[in-house]
């Protein structure tokens, strides 16, 4: 995030450990496609 938002849940996650790559999204959108129960989906 750009901010920490007053409410917000993550304001001590520790994102510069904690990059996102190619790998890690492949494996959440295999899940995803492997479960057509699955109807709505956030990103956040």
């Amino acid at each position: 995030c750009a901010v920490n938002c007053r409410y917000c849940f993550r304001r001590h996650f520790p994102y510069a450990e904690n990059q996102g790559n190619k790998r890690n999204w492949q494996v959440a959108l295999d899940y995803i496609a492997a479960h057509p129960e699955l109807d709505e989906i956030i990103f956040s």
